[in-house]
């Protein structure tokens, strides 16, 4: 008896070590579809660092460009439509080397675009601003810094009209290089700076006007953390006074790349730590509070390097990230996107990249509810490196379902107007499809209708069969009725079908064609 006891005990514990492990992947989440990528770039070095949707529905990016421009690299602006093909871009720089590190669309509709020029100012490197209008053509630029090397890594127009811009410099300051502060006019003049920083280095990665008129910077410090960099989000008032700064880390070495203010008034960071975590370096997530307390903070990785550049609170409350992943994907590096909940746990993450290498520099959601990532790809492209840019799906998007066709039988190689495609969850812009195996017939003269009807052309193809019926949206989800139309080899099968070369010859009967006929069979009659 106690032996069997014994063995049902062993029997529970293992179903429930088994409960355990299988749980968690029933309930993890899908990583959405990619709805689509593109490339830019040449045959040298090209990347984009910074991505934002413009009110056209389009994106900008912002980067540099080894295969065109003037000098050894040239500050890159890209103007994308909503598929992401590339409506024009532009190069800014002078025989040296330029770069843009931050772009956005302005109140006016042009752009600003910070970075930085070795071929203009006054020292080795200036922090660059540069405003152009609509269409990408410069208006102004104005250069910043001293003799030594200043840099500008983010910008933001301000509510005046004006720009704040974050960087450091090796011109100013306490020490080696400082954390940099630059307020600017609408014109590009410069109002303000302000350097934070000790007799260590320093730098800021991003800044964000903040609710209250003040601004937020992240970065990392050398002077004020327990290691040789710490993590360091500063908050100032409006005139870039710091009210209060907080460094965060362990012995090992942090950095912030990244900082928003959320939802309830505190702030979001992201960017790498040695010290917690799986790996070398693990992507990290800090939630601090108004007061930049920290609330919690999460890692994510595995045992090799692995980092995040850019995060945004999302529509949900929670938070994407995007960075890079050595521990997973395909290459070296893959291009890395994160979603957690509100508490920074992991909803699901996607990694992006061929056998080369990857890296995501910025992350946006869109207004659809999707996501796009700028960075860079050695993988695919024209050139040592492209420009890359992904769209991803909402996680929630409805999938396009297909329930019927009319009519459903056509004969092979000649049209048929389709009267109504049924079904749910149809976008506009979707495109339909005949698919059996190798063979695929896209349709033409597509309409919808609705979210639940589709009208379309589509010209037949030469083997009869049965083919699938695919609907797709444009973000990339697709809805498949299974051999749901039959092309045939004989002419009056397809009873349904309204056959446009069969309309035409009719047509042609009816305007004197059988008149024509008739002619012709009274003169074989007489003849005969």
């Amino acid at each position: 008896m106690r032996m069997k006891t014994r063995i049902v005990t062993l029997f529970l514990v293992a179903t429930l070590a088994l409960l355990v492990m299988v749980i968690p992947l029933a309930w993890a989440a899908q990583p959405p579809p990619t709805v689509w990528d593109k490339t830019f770039g040449g045959t040298g070095y090209d990347l984009a660092y910074s991505v934002q949707q413009t009110s056209d529905g389009g994106c900008v990016l912002a980067g540099w460009t080894g295969s065109y421009g003037a000098g050894n690299t040239d500050a890159w602006l890209i103007k994308t439509d909503s598929s992401g093909n590339q409506v024009w871009d532009k190069t800014f720089g002078g025989i040296n080397n330029d770069a843009g590190l931050s772009a956005r669309q302005t109140s006016d509709g042009g752009y600003i675009l910070a970075g930085g020029t070795e071929s203009y100012g006054a020292g080795g490197n200036d922090a660059w601003l540069i405003k152009t209008d609509s269409s990408g053509n410069q208006v102004w630029d104005k250069t910043f810094g001293g003799t030594d090397y200043d840099l500008a890594y983010s910008v933001q127009q301000t509510s005046d009209g004006g720009y704040v811009l974050a960087g450091w410099t090796a011109s100013y300051g306490a020490g080696g290089n400082d954390a940099w502060l630059i307020k600017t006019d609408s014109s590009g003049n410069q109002t303000w700076d302000t350097t934070f920083g000790g007799t260590n280095g320093e730098q800021a990665y991003s800044v964000q006007q903040t609710s209250d008129g003040g601004y937020v910077l992240a970065g990392w410090t050398a002077s004020n953390g327990t290691s040789n960099n710490n993590a360091w989000l500063i908050k100032t008032d409006s005139s870039g006074n710091k009210t209060w700064d907080k460094a965060f880390g362990g012995a090992n070495g942090e950095e912030a790349y990244s900082v928003q203010q959320t939802s309830d008034g505190g702030y979001v960071l992201a960017g790498w730590t040695a010290s917690y975590g799986a790996g070398s370096y693990d992507a990290w997530l800090i939630k601090t509070d108004s007061s930049g307390n920290k609330t919690w903070d999460k890692t994510f990785g595995g045992t090799s390097y692995d980092g995040a550049f850019s995060v945004m609170q999302t529509s949900d409350g929670g938070y994407v990230l995007a960075g890079y992943a050595y521990s997973y994907g395909a290459g070296g590096s893959d291009a890395w996107l994160m979603k957690t909940d509100s508490s920074g746990n992991n909803i699901w993450d996607k990694t992006f990249g061929g056998t080369g290498g990857e890296q995501a520099y910025s992350v946006q959601q869109t207004s659809d509810g999707g996501y796009i990532l700028a960075g860079y790809t050695d993988s695919y492209g024209a050139g040592s490196y492209d420009a890359w840019l992904i769209k991803v799906d909402s996680s929630n998007a409805p999938l396009p379902t297909v329930a019927s066709i009319s009519p459903n039988t056509g004969v092979a190689g000649w049209s048929v107007n389709v009267t109504s495609l049924a079904g749910t969850g149809f976008q506009a812009g979707a495109s339909v499809r005949l698919e059996r195996g190798a063979t695929v017939v896209d349709a033409t003269s597509i309409t919808v209708v609705s979210g639940t009807q589709i009208t379309c052309q589509i010209a037949l193809p030469g083997t009869p069969g049965k083919y699938d019926v695919v609907v797709k949206n444009p973000d990339g989800q697709e809805g498949r009725l299974t051999e749901g139309f039959s092309v045939t080899n004989v002419c009056g099968q397809g009873a349904g079908a309204v056959v446009v070369g069969f309309g035409l010859m009719m047509g042609l009967l009816s305007l004197g064609g059988s008149g024509l006929l008739r002619r012709r069979l009274g003169k074989k009659s007489r003849a005969a």
